[in-house]
Formats: structure tokens, sequence, C-alpha cells
């Protein structure tokens, strides 16, 4: 194994690792989300409460909000796919490039859906005692309950972040990886 060949495994290690460390962080976060109870306009209840009560919150708000816990596990399990790509037991290094290529697609494309649904539902309209606000305003312009409800959201958006650099990283990894095999393949032959 050559060093080159050995440095994209401990990256893919790293960031697979990191994957899985975030990904728990958010399920973490989306447990303790679930039980913090909040005052929406003079009315207590728990979050879970309020993201389930289809007076408050409309039927799509509800879905794109377990599509994005959906998005999280997802991501979980790209960061066990990324140490499995990173294994000894791959002999063919044009396969492995090209399995690091195709995670740093899946990366991009998912990141960008789960970006998608962190959007739409903040844009969600959630009905307040007779007005309409979206989701987001209730989040961060109310008095809803402790900071770290903000936090916990803004942590959401930094992580789709994340994964969108990492992704792109990773698809210039593999194609750099596969194009430098291309080019040395023929001088072998």
């Amino acid at each position: 194994m050559t060093m080159q060949e050995e440095h994209y495994r401990k990256v893919l290690i790293i960031f697979g690792i990191l994957f899985i460390i975030l990904s728990s962080i958010e399920l973490i976060n989306i447990y303790i989300l679930m039980n913090t109870q909040i005052n929406l306009y003079g009315k207590k209840m728990l979050f879970k409460d309020f993201i389930h009560n289809l007076e408050i919150v409309p039927i799509a708000g509800i879905l794109l909000f377990y599509f994005l816990i959906s998005s999280i596990c997802f991501f979980f399990i790209l960061g066990f796919l990324s140490i499995k790509a990173s294994s000894k037991k791959i002999e063919d290094n044009i396969i492995r490039s090209k399995k690091i290529l195709i995670l740093g697609i899946l990366i991009l494309i998912f990141s960008f859906i789960k970006l998608g649904y962190l959007n739409f539902l903040g844009r969600i309209r959630v009905n307040v005692s007779g007005e309409l606000r979206s989701f987001q305003h209730i989040i961060f312009m109310s008095n809803l309950g402790p900071f770290y409800i903000v936090v916990i959201w803004l942590f959401f958006i930094c992580v789709i972040c994340f994964y969108l650099m990492v992704g792109l990283l990773y698809g210039a990894l593999g194609l750099h990886w596969n194009l430098e095999l291309q080019r040395m393949k023929p001088e072998s032959e």
C-alpha cells in the first residue's frame, strides 16, 4: 500500500467517524428538543406536543420534521459506508476511488435534500392564537423556551454546511485519485 492510498484511507475513516458523531449529536438534539417544555404565547406544552398538534402545525410540517430525522439517520449510515470504503480488503484502487467519488455525490445530493427539508420546515405556517407565523419565526423571534432550542436549530444548519463541504471534498478526492490512476495505468502496461 502506497503512502497516497494510506492518506485516502485515513481521510475516509476520519470523515466517517465525524459523520457518525455529528449524526449521533443531531439525534440526541432531536430527543432533547422533543422533550423540552416550551411557552407558546402563554400556552405551556412539550415541543413534541407542539409539533404533533394538527391545529397548530399542518401535516406537511410534521412530515418534514420526520423526513429531517430520517435524513439524519441516512448520514449516520453514510458514516459507516465511508469507513467500510476505507477497508484494506479492497484490492483495486480504481474501485476504491470510484467508491469515494460516488460517496461524494451521494453526500452532496442528500445534503441538498436535507437542506431543503430544513428550509421548507422553517417556512411552514404555524397557527398560533389565530395568527399564521412561520416555524422559524416561532423558534427565533418568540420567547419559546430555553435558548438551546435556537442553538439546536442553528446546529442543524451548520452540520448541513459541513456535509456539503465534505461531499465536495469526497468528490474531488475520488475524481483526482481516479484520474491519477488512469494516467498511471498506460505507463504500467
